[in-house]
């Protein structure tokens, strides 16, 4: 390492010998670090302000705190009971309105009892049951991410994951949670999940293709349709380098 950041540190010397390498750092440092839990909020409270149900991947204990504090008055937030070793957790935001909180019952642990071959760690699946709240009608599930209307499930089944980087134990997370679906047939099941499937599929890899197949054939849509966007939405574009400086979260 000390040989590593020597080598980094000789080249922005060179780049920018006056130093205003070290100001872009913590330009980049504060944005994409530091405040990092409340610009995030600031994204969910603008551009998902009428989300109803919000999924999230990879989030830290930190952050949970913070986004149930800050979004309190218009969303509960729901944690797995089991917190992930690494920090990376998939938690839910319901709308206050829409859910009943106190109906709220964990079933992660039903998913993850076939799932112990699987590179799926403690905190990367959440899975929960929850009931409409008595007080606002009944929900109906409309667009991406929104849950009203008049005629509505009363009872839903909604996980929350993110795959290993290379996607391989997403199918077997599927079929797990499926399994549990199955044993509510009177729920609505709502899934969000950070799949890691890849544009070409190989033995190390999930494809993309094959996962849509895989869920149509098991009689499930996407919220971009049956065929997922078909290829044509990337999310992920990796561009490694032995230079490249991650910025870990504290």
């Amino acid at each position: 390492m000390a040989v590593f950041d020597s080598i980094l540190l000789h080249l922005v010397s060179l780049a920018s010998p006056d130093g205003k390498w070290q100001a872009l750092k913590q330009e980049i440092v504060n944005t994409l670090l530091l405040q990092k839990d409340a610009r995030v909020v600031d994204v969910l409270e603008r551009s998902y302000a009428d989300a109803d149900c919000v999924f999230l991947q990879e989030a830290t204990a930190r952050f949970a705190d913070y986004a149930e504090s800050r979004l309190a008055d218009r969303y509960f937030l729901v944690r797995p009971a089991q917190m992930s070793a690494n920090n990376q957790n998939s938690l839910l935001l319901l709308r206050n309105s829409l859910f009943d909180k106190n109906s709220v019952s964990e079933l992660t642990s039903h998913a993850m009892s076939s799932l112990e071959s699987q590179p799926v760690a403690a905190g990367d699946l959440l899975l929960i049951a929850v009931s409409a709240s008595s007080t606002q009608g009944t929900p109906d599930t409309g667009a991406a991410g929104t849950i009203r209307g008049a005629t509505a499930p009363r009872h839903f089944l909604i996980a929350s994951f993110h795959g290993d980087t290379n996607g391989l134990a997403t199918p077997a997370v599927l079929s797990a949670v499926d399994s549990v679906a199955k044993q509510q047939p009177l729920s609505t099941f709502l899934f969000g999940l950070d799949a890691n499937t890849h544009s070409a599929g190989s033995k190390k890899q999930q494809g993309f293709a094959e996962f849509v197949k895989m869920f149509d054939e098991m009689g499930y849509s996407s919220c971009w349709g049956d065929d997922a966007g078909a290829g044509k939405l990337y999310t992920t574009f990796n561009a490694r380098t032995f230079l490249q400086v991650p910025l870990y979260t504290p």
